[in-house]
């Protein structure tokens, strides 16, 4: 009769600890392998992220300096814009401005001197001499009564005077000096 010395649990224990050991070999494999090559992939895809943002970069550069162009276009086309429009209003009130002058002329009566004319807006100030008070008020009541006159106001009257060095103030003989602001209905 043979003994068998050998235990067979303990190899069986041998058996299982080798399988153990071998699975677990294989799975820490495993696990390297797929953590090594999701690495690899993630830093692949990485790459590619990067050469797609170069990519982009060097393609939006020139775009981006069109949209500077563009912009500074846009910017020209307002001041076009506004510059035509300003000319319009002036085109528009160029006739306007002719019949002012033209009616101004016509009511003017003999004896007035115009020295100076100016306007602001819709305000046109007159500053001259006058022979006597009635031509002045003639004036008056003549551009008042005009189609585009708001409102005439006679502000400053006074007689003419010249500066004498020797004598002081000299009185020049039957000239007023007035002052006259004439709103318009509308701005010229």
């Amino acid at each position: 009769m043979e003994i068998n010395l050998l235990d067979w649990r303990g190899k069986q224990k041998f058996i299982a600890n080798n399988r153990f050991y071998a699975i677990a070999a294989s799975i820490s494999i495993i696990a390297g392998i797929l953590t090594a090559s999701s690495s690899i992939y993630v830093m692949m895809q990485i790459n590619k992220a990067k050469q797609n943002v170069k990519l982009l970069g060097r393609e939006l550069g020139p775009i981006e300096g069109e949209i500077t162009k563009i912009t500074e276009m846009q910017e020209q086309i307002e001041q076009i814009v506004a510059k035509r429009t300003q000319l319009e209003a002036l085109e528009s009130s160029r006739i306007y401005l002719v019949i002012v002058w033209n009616d101004m002329a016509k009511v003017m009566p003999d004896g007035i001197v115009i020295e100076e004319l100016s306007r602001k807006e819709d305000v046109i100030d007159i500053i001259g001499k006058g022979a006597n008070n009635e031509q002045i008020a003639s004036l008056l009541r003549n551009i008042q009564a005009l189609p585009w006159v708001k409102s005439a106001k006679l502000t400053e009257i006074k007689t003419a005077t010249t500066s004498n060095s020797r004598e002081g103030s000299v009185v020049r003989a039957g000239l007023i000096d007035f002052k006259l602001g004439i709103t318009l209905k509308q701005e010229l």
